[in-house]
């Protein structure tokens, strides 16, 4: 998860320096803003399961990362649709689908993680945060 996030930190600077990697569509950004914000809540949940070592809200957390999931899959088709309209803006298009996907696979290993650490606690290994 480190280095997608390093991914998403780099690209995001890129952006706000390079008036090429701009891209003007207020659906994508929201959705990428979304997304950022649903998986920040996830990791954030996650730490407070480990912490608790209670893992019943682990449904909960696999909904949001369905929600991601949705998200992903309409920004991809969205950024599908205008780079066949638009052929130049590929590169300037890029980065948002790059970004959208590293968001997409965080979301999907805070619930790989808290899945891991529920089975192990069902089976009488117990693992979490300590509070020292």
């Amino acid at each position: 998860m480190g280095d997608q996030i390093v991914n998403i930190a780099e690209i995001a600077k890129e952006r706000t320096t390079d008036p090429k990697a701009q891209f003007n569509s207020e659906k994508v950004e929201q959705a990428v803003r979304e997304m950022n914000h649903i998986s920040l809540e996830m990791m954030s949940h996650a730490l407070s399961m480990m912490k608790e070592q209670d893992y019943q809200d682990y449904d909960a957390l696999e909904q949001q990362d369905e929600h991601v999931d949705a998200l992903f899959y309409t920004m991809q088709k969205q950024l599908s649709t205008e780079m066949k309209q638009d052929p130049l803006r590929i590169d300037s298009l890029a980065p948002f689908f790059l970004v959208a996907r590293y968001q997409e696979r965080i979301a999907d290993h805070v619930v790989n993680i808290v899945r891991k650490l529920k089975e192990s606690q069902e089976e009488g290994v117990v693992y979490g945060l300590d509070s020292d």
